[in-house]
Formats: structure tokens, C-alpha cells, sequence
């Protein structure tokens, strides 16, 4: 199975730092945090988001091959869960100012436009001297965030309403590297470990 692409700890801090204020740099955070796949983000409206307690509800989509929102995402599992700090803090700020029910926008504040999202994160990832990445690699990109802050691949699965931990193996890149470091660093009876 060949590995899908996603960026490093470093890398998604870089193009999150670059992209602060640019057009779609919102989109771009919100979709790295909170591991939304393309149509959640676009479907996504402030009613969704409960700023003051910090919590995100999906419960709908936008199909592009029907070009229509529909009201549950893919999988038909509606959830909600919580939303990282950092981006809360930014959504708060923005949220005042919102000339949209949606909380990404074109640049006409209408629905987020794919073509012009998608070209945007590959043009910004090219400046940056990264991996030029599409959206569904974002949501990759999540998953690298998560588990190097210490998710495992059940709260992956819960993040990203998978059905199975078999599609979630799938976001889980790089398995078994840490195994070295890990080995190095188990010590169940401390006292009983120090010479060794």
C-alpha cells in the first residue's frame, strides 16, 4: 500500500505559521485541526461550532459530483467533538466580522470554493518549499498531529468517525518507527532497571 502523502510535525507548523493571514488561511487551519475532510469544511457553518464551550458538530457535507449540501456526512455518522485551542482562539476572533452563515468562505463570502482552495494550499505549499499536498492529504496531515501529541489510533478513529480501525490504519504513517525510542524509555520497576 503505498504511503498517502502528509507533512511532517515541522512542516504542518510552518505552513500553519505562513498562512496565518492569507486568503484561505483560515480553511487551511481549521481543516489541519479538526481533520475535516474538504466537503465537511465547506459544508461547515457557525451554527455547527459551540465557540464558548469549544465544541465542533458535523452533520452535514457538500457533494461535489451533485453540487449539494447534504445533510449528513460521509459514513452517515454525525459527531461532534472537541476543537483544539489554538484555532478556537482564531474562529473566536473571526466570528464578529463573519459576513457568512459558512465559516470558510470565497473570497465573495460565499461557499468555499474547492478549485481555488485546493490550487491555493498546493501554490502556498510550493512557496514554503514542502510536499505539494491536496486537501485530503490536510486530513493525513491531521492524524500526524494527533498521534505525535499522543493520540492513539482509537481516538484517530473516533476523530475522523471512522467506521473501523481498519480505515483509520490507513492515517497511521510511519507505525513502528518509535519503537526504538520507546524500547529505550519502558521502565516498568525503576529501581530494578538503573544498571542496565
Amino acid at each position: 500500500v503505498k504511503e498517502a502523502k502528509h507533512l511532517t510535525l515541522d512542516q504542518i507548523r510552518h505552513l500553519l505559521v505562513s498562512v496565518k493571514d492569507r486568503e484561505y488561511g483560515l480553511a487551511i487551519w481549521v481543516q489541519l485541526y479538526l481533520g475535516l475532510r474538504v466537503g465537511e469544511l465547506q459544508a461547515l457553518k457557525w451554527d455547527d461550532l459551540d465557540l464558548e464551550e469549544g465544541i465542533l458538530r458535523i452533520h452535514r457535507t457538500f457533494v461535489r459530483k451533485e453540487m449539494r449540501l447534504r445533510d449528513y456526512p460521509k459514513g452517515r455518522r454525525q459527531h461532534s467533538h472537541r476543537i483544539p485551542v489554538e484555532v478556537l482562539q482564531w474562529l473566536r476572533e473571526v466570528k464578529p466580522s463573519a459576513k457568512s452563515e459558512f465559516v470558510v468562505t470565497s473570497t465573495e463570502n460565499g461557499m468555499l470554493s474547492y478549485e481555488w482552495y485546493h490550487r491555493s494550499l498546493k501554490r502556498y505549499c510550493k512557496a514554503l518549499n514542502l510536499p505539494i499536498i491536496g486537501t485530503h492529504s490536510l486530513r493525513h496531515s491531521t492524524s500526524e498531529m494527533y498521534l505525535s501529541h499522543g493520540a492513539s489510533p482509537y481516538d484517530i478513529q473516533t476523530l475522523f468517525a471512522h467506521s473501523s480501525l481498519d480505515v483509520t490504519e490507513r492515517y497511521v504513517h510511519n507505525r513502528g518507527e518509535s519503537l526504538e525510542r520507546i524500547s529505550n524509555v519502558i521502565r516498568m520497576f525503576p529501581k530494578c532497571s538503573q544498571t542496565a
